[in-house]
């Protein structure tokens, strides 16, 4: 008997370890902001932070002075959705961190430069996402497998006055224009983003 209760008191230690390396994985250094993105089974937590963490690195690189969201959108949007973005200047080892988490969590596949988001994964953000018909539209494409970012990228370019108000559309704009074209080996990240 005496074994059975070493042997569990082990098995819980184990996991507890196993669970508290998978938590302290990645530093939430924006959850003290209003948590917008509230899904059914999934990890709110992670796609808020993704969310605060895009418009962070999109307003220190392309509207540094005045730190306004929406005009750092309208100067990101077209070439986010085009795929010629400058990843290396954008993105901060805390915005690697949170590509990581994305990919262990099933939201983003790894690889290409293309729609890679597990879309069956973030259904709740596709089905919340503000213009019905553009919702429609990434539906049709996931639907046909010819979802592709360039196909927005005219689209979407008045999209960044509506983004303090669209935040689903905006988690969106963040998984499949900025996150999805991250690589998981070594971006060479500046200094200066963080």
């Amino acid at each position: 008997m005496k074994k059975v209760y070493n042997l569990i008191v082990a098995v819980s230690i184990v996991i507890g370890v196993i669970s508290c390396d998978n938590e302290a994985s990645l530093e939430f250094k924006h959850a003290d902001k209003e948590q917008v993105i509230n899904c059914v089974n999934a990890n709110n937590t992670l796609l808020n932070e993704a969310l605060y963490q895009f418009e962070q690195d999109i307003t220190n690189a392309y509207d540094p002075e005045s730190q306004l969201v929406n005009k750092a959108y309208a100067n990101f949007l077209y070439v986010g959705f085009s795929g010629e973005a400058e990843y290396e200047r954008l993105a901060t080892p805390h915005t690697l961190a949170i590509r990581k988490e994305l990919v262990k969590a099933g939201i983003i596949k790894d690889g290409g430069f293309k729609s890679n988001l597990a879309y069956s994964n973030i259904s709740c953000i596709l089905k919340n996402i503000e213009d019905p018909q553009l919702a429609l539209m990434i539906e049709a494409l996931v639907d046909s497998n010819t979802m592709d970012p360039k196909l927005f990228s005219t689209r979407m370019r008045n999209f960044g006055r509506k983004a303090s108000k669209s935040r689903y559309t905006a988690l969106y704009v963040a998984l499949d224009t900025y996150y999805q074209q991250l690589t998981m080996t070594e971006l060479p990240i500046q200094e200066s983003n963080e």
